[in-house]
């Protein structure tokens, strides 16, 4: 609730703006005094911004260390809570990624190819960190061998760092000077980041005999629809108020 609640303060210029331009005074004023509140507070919301999800995400690890022996060896490890923060902040520039391509392509907008490639090198050296983390954490554990006799979960083990490492290769070198590779690997970035968590959270995870979990329709459809609801509500926004920056199509103001 406080991280939706930071996340609210941070779009809050953009919703002030648009009040500049309100028939009522009172409104204007509000306005005026709220810009000029957050031309000196934003720096230190959006500081509280980036802690908060670090707490959200290692929090989410930590959970499965909870669990104790009933998750996997390949997924059971005290460096959980740092594998899920490690990988949430590649997620994070791959979501962007996605944004940025496909709201420059809805609103005919300008992309920020040039900032999105320079963090590419950044992102090879997080991902590498996770891979690191992950394997060398498995053999000072003594389950190295884990990752090849454990049938299928050793095939999601290597997929999920397959995928990882394939992402590092588009985003290497001169490979990332190309928009398509950086899209590609923020996609696979994606699947990958959300398959480990799905795998450490329920196929790795053994709640006992007789008892096996997978969500239902009704639990696939709610989410579904809170994902398209979320949309929904994201092209409203950006087309009701300024928040993103560019050539707007015909018809829409910013």
């Amino acid at each position: 609730m406080a991280y939706t609640g930071v996340l609210w303060l941070e779009l809050a210029p953009a919703f002030l703006e648009k009040m500049k331009d309100a028939s009522s005074p009172g409104l204007r004023n509000f306005a005026e005094f709220g810009l000029r509140f957050f031309d000196k507070a934003l720096i230190w919301i959006i500081a509280l911004g980036l802690l908060l999800p670090t707490m959200h995400q290692s929090s989410l690890g930590t959970v499965m260390l909870i669990a104790g022996d009933k998750v996997h060896g390949l997924w059971a490890t005290s460096m959980i809570p740092l594998l899920y923060l490690v990988s949430c902040v590649a997620m994070g520039y791959a979501i962007v990624v996605w944004e940025a391509t496909l709201s420059s392509r809805a609103f005919s907008r300008p992309r920020e190819d040039s900032m999105l490639k320079s963090l590419s090198g950044a992102m090879v050296i997080v991902i590498g960190l996770f891979l690191v983390i992950r394997i060398v954490d498995l053999i000072i554990q003594g389950k190295a061998a884990l990752m090849f006799n454990s049938g299928g979960l050793s095939l999601l083990f290597w997929i999920e760092n397959g995928l990882f490492a394939y992402a590092m290769y588009l985003l290497a070198g001169s490979r990332r000077q190309e928009f398509s590779n950086v899209f590609r690997a923020a996609m696979v970035i994606i699947f990958t980041g959300a398959l480990y968590r799905f795998d450490s959270y329920i196929v790795a995870y053994n709640p006992g005999p007789g008892w096996s979990y997978f969500p239902s329709f009704p639990e696939l459809f709610i989410t579904f629809g809170v994902i398209g609801l979320e949309i929904a509500l994201f092209i409203f926004i950006v087309k009701t108020f300024p928040i993103l920056g560019g050539k707007m199509p015909s018809g829409s103001e910013s």
